[in-house]
């Protein structure tokens, strides 16, 4: 198996869903089965790599929505200390009317957490 050091920079529910979707693959390969992405995911499931089918599937979800697309151009062209400053209160207003829910398990958006993930590479450099 040979993976792209480039997955390091991704989330760590994105690393262990990518290494063991292979390792999937591999093993449906091996029974004959075809390898069809619901197939995987069954598996990762059943194998106890639920929580990161989910976050996978959540992350997917958002990221292909027309808001997020808008909302990650507009940030692009903002600068870094805007966005710091400012997104405090946009994650305050998100938690409080409940769209901050990031699970079924109801975890909340952690905007310390999320703040400081924000990659240098979308975020305008002056």
């Amino acid at each position: 198996m040979y993976l792209n050091s480039r997955i390091l920079t991704e989330p760590d529910h994105q690393i262990i869903h990518t290494i063991a979707s292979e390792i999937a693959r591999y093993v449906l390969k091996k029974e004959g089965t075809r390898s069809r992405e619901n197939k995987i995911d069954e598996l990762l499931i059943e194998w106890g790599f639920g929580k990161e089918v989910e976050a996978v599937y959540f992350n997917q979800a958002i990221s292909e929505s027309q808001g997020y697309k808008m909302g990650y151009t507009w940030a692009k062209r903002q600068s870094r200390d805007y966005l710091m400053q400012h997104f405090g209160l946009y994650f305050d207003e998100w938690n409080e009317s409940g769209l901050g829910r990031m699970s079924s398990r109801g975890d909340r958006i952690d905007s310390t957490r999320v703040l400081n993930s924000i990659p240098d590479s979308i975020i305008r450099v002056k």
